[in-house]
């Protein structure tokens, strides 16, 4: 098998951003990989028959070989040597790796004529969407949880300053209280960590819920708001949730952005 790395579509590319503030860079990191790790399973069924159907031409080639060299002479490691050679450099002149991919991609298609196929394939796209939602949510809330543990002023303060007043008592920060035992697990300095106490605060799980923390911790959250009014977001939280929750199945409780309600 050739050891050049299949193409991805020339319609999907993983976006890397650099953060601008350095304590960003491991949260933007992961989001990153799990993003690369989410394409490459999603291209894994084209992938598999892109490879198998390149390894059948590949042995076509061989075959042809062999008959070219010598075919009189019994088998022998220098024929054979020679035979996959010859097939290799077919291969590199007729047959690339993104043609591959487009016959990978047609013989997906009609592999998916196949009911158990396409029950399988179809486990694996919902597994993909329950995936990226999880990624969205883990990256808003990772983000969310350094920028103020970088920034416990301003973001810090004004995240506690718009905590609800009237707190119940077991909890252990709000707006005009913080326990002695959250201080002293902290080194009674939380400074360095205000995002990771106040995180339990807020809901992160959905995109209303991202929407109040973000808005709560920054005094200009217009770009974060611009983000999160995308309706492919909503679509895909609506889309997990049915997946997850529902098994897919379609009730009056599934909201109307789900795009298997349509």
């Amino acid at each position: 098998m050739s050891s050049q790395p299949w193409p991805k579509g020339d319609d999907w590319e993983v976006a890397r951003y650099k953060p601008v503030a350095s304590a960003l860079a491991d949260t933007a990191h992961v989001f990153d990989k799990n993003c690369e790790d989410l394409y490459t399973l999603t291209e894994l069924p084209t992938a598999l028959l892109a490879i198998g159907n390149t390894e059948v031409r590949r042995m076509a080639y061989v075959a042809m070989g062999l008959i070219r060299f010598r075919p009189e002479e019994p088998e022998s490691e220098d024929r054979m040597r020679r035979a996959h050679e010859y097939a290799t450099q077919l291969l590199g002149e007729e047959y690339s790796p993104a043609h591959a991919i487009n016959e990978g991609a047609a013989m997906l298609k009609k592999v998916l004529d196949i009911p158990l196929a396409k029950a399988g394939y179809d486990a694996l796209v919902r597994s993909c969407v329950a995936s990226a939602w999880a990624i969205l949510e883990s990256v808003a809330r990772d983000a969310w949880i350094d920028a103020l543990n970088s920034r416990p002023n301003p973001l810090g303060q004004r995240a506690i300053g718009l905590l609800p007043g009237n707190a119940p008592a077991e909890d252990e920060i709000s707006r005009r209280h913080i326990s002695v035992g959250l201080l002293a697990r902290h080194n009674f300095d939380l400074r360095a960590c205000l995002g990771t106490v106040l995180a339990p605060k807020f809901d992160f799980s959905g995109v209303s819920g991202i929407r109040v923390a973000y808005r709560v911790a920054f005094e200009d959250a217009s770009h974060f708001e611009a983000a999160l009014a995308d309706p492919l977001l909503q679509e895909l939280e609506a889309t997990r949730h049915v997946i997850v929750h529902r098994a897919g199945v379609i009730d009056g409780r599934v909201p109307s952005a789900c795009v298997y309600a349509r």
